[in-house]
């Protein structure tokens, strides 16, 4: 009966221990299932960082460039630190359970890369001599170096008390985006009733010249894509090393109904075309190879509307023959209104080549080997990798 007893007192004994294993145990499974919950949303943040500052980046680089070499080298200098400025701004608009994001100069690479939809292209430094820049890779962490270790929970059961992370962006911004059109049910399209020669405008991107043989470049456009300047304040007198497209006396053609009415005219020219205007050319809206009624006439009144739309993305229709009233569109143009003056005949109107990014537009798909001289408008931005 004795032998009995003890050993009773000893099962109960090691239930005791056991228990307090097991509530050990548990304790380091809250820990771990807490933090690894923890660490999966820091690294979710940290990539909607990374996202937000690498598109923010890449839009920076969606300028015009230069036709010059030189020029262009310059200019592309200038666009990476507006890239790099940007990527930072965006960055510091996000949080991974630490506030205001710091992004670091050394984390963002602006590049070119020939293919960026190739996740095997490896991205370096542009360097003067490349192609321009259309591409940026930001890296945004949460370690020593940038914006402190996560401290991790309940973290001397694990024998860590902080974690180091990091995510990574990659953001294209092509220039051989085939814009075939604009088909909209919802929002107006940017279109000018307005349309250039397919000739005059391909001498104009090869050569920066004018109609009149003239190379223009009175005026500097910041790209209107960046909420920090709004029309008209980005555009100012002085050069930019951009050449400026000038039409002295405008070829006016409809973008909806046929009509050569002033006020339709002032109405596209404020708010571009409607649903309805656009779905006068069928159920795909305003194409490529559309045929577009040509408006005769001056118009003397339209100085004033055009002037208000200075600053401003707009989207130019290119023709390539004209029947003596229908235009044949082979593509289109995106631009910036710098300047309007005249009257009538004498109405010059300067245009910039400009980012368009607009959900109107229909697109073909992309094409990273060829080119389409006849289609200035810049694709949406994409993350790549």
């Amino acid at each position: 009966m004795r032998m009995t007893h003890r050993n009773r007192l000893r099962r109960h004994g090691s239930i005791l221990v056991l228990g307090c294993l097991m509530l050990v145990v548990a304790f380091i499974l809250v820990a771990f299932v807490l933090n690894l919950g923890y660490i999966l949303l820091v690294k979710e943040e940290l990539q909607k960082a990374a996202d937000s500052a690498a598109l923010a980046g890449a839009s920076q680089i969606l300028v015009a460039q230069p036709t010059s070499s030189t020029l262009a080298n310059s200019r592309a200098c200038s666009d990476i630190n507006l890239a790099i400025s940007e990527a930072k701004k965006f960055c510091l608009k996000n949080s991974a359970r630490v506030a205001n994001l710091q992004l670091l100069d050394s984390d963002i690479v602006v590049g070119f890369l020939n293919n960026p939809a190739n996740p095997e292209s490896q991205l370096t430094p542009w360097t003067s001599g490349q192609p321009y820049p259309n591409v940026v890779k930001v890296v945004v962490r949460r370690d020593n170096t940038a914006n402190t270790p996560l401290p991790l929970i309940l973290s001397s059961f694990l024998g860590m008390s902080t974690w180091n992370g990091q995510a990574t962006a990659t953001a294209c911004a092509s220039r051989r985006f085939n814009v075939t059109g604009f088909n909209s049910s919802t929002v107006n399209a940017p279109l000018l009733p307005v349309t250039i020669s397919a000739t005059d405008w391909n001498n104009f991107i090869n050569t920066g010249k004018s109609p009149d043989n003239r190379i223009y470049d009175d005026f500097s456009a910041e790209n209107p894509l960046s909420s920090q300047t709004a029309a008209p304040d980005n555009v100012s007198s002085e050069s930019d090393d951009i050449p400026e497209f000038e039409v002295n006396g405008p070829d006016w053609i409809c973008i909806g109904a046929d009509s050569s009415d002033t006020n339709t005219l002032r109405n596209w020219i404020d708010n571009g075309a409607s649903s309805a205007d656009l779905a006068s050319f069928g159920p795909q809206g305003m194409q490529l190879a559309t045929s577009s009624p040509g408006i005769p006439g001056s118009k003397s009144t339209l100085t004033s509307n055009l002037q208000a739309a200075i600053g401003q993305s707009r989207v130019i229709p290119i023709h390539t023959s004209c029947d003596g009233k229908n235009y044949q569109l082979a593509g289109f143009a995106g631009v910036v209104i710098v300047d309007a003056s005249g009257t009538g005949s004498k109405l010059k109107i300067r245009f910039q080549p400009a980012t368009i990014r607009t959900p109107t537009a229909t697109i073909s798909g992309e094409s990273w080997s060829g080119t389409n001289s006849f289609i200035s408008t810049k694709s949406p931005l994409a993350l790549v990798q």
